[in-house]
């Protein structure tokens, strides 16, 4: 049976460690930043000062799209599968 003490060492040791954990990952989470949020400007408001702004960013936002749906056409034929950048993908 291990002393008293050593348990106290022990479980010390264990929350300096957990602690020093939970700093790495907090350090880490705040390193990332923004990956992707689609709300990333919804606080901009949409007058004119807004809608300049969101203009001139569009220069350095990307703006390709893909994904996965349905696409129906004008003559009623449906495409289903994926696309990427606007194109279909067989």
């Amino acid at each position: 049976m291990r002393s008293p003490k050593s348990q106290t060492d022990q479980i010390f040791k264990l929350e300096r460690e957990v602690s020093r954990l939970r700093s790495n990952i907090m350090r880490l989470y705040d390193e990332q930043g923004t990956v992707g949020d689609r709300y990333v400007f919804s606080n901009i408001p949409n007058d004119t000062l807004g809608q300049t702004f969101v203009q001139m960013m569009k220069v350095y936002l990307n703006d390709k799209r893909h994904g996965q749906g349905t696409f129906t056409f004008a003559d009623g034929d449906q495409y289903i599968g994926e696309f990427r950048n606007g194109e279909f993908i067989n």
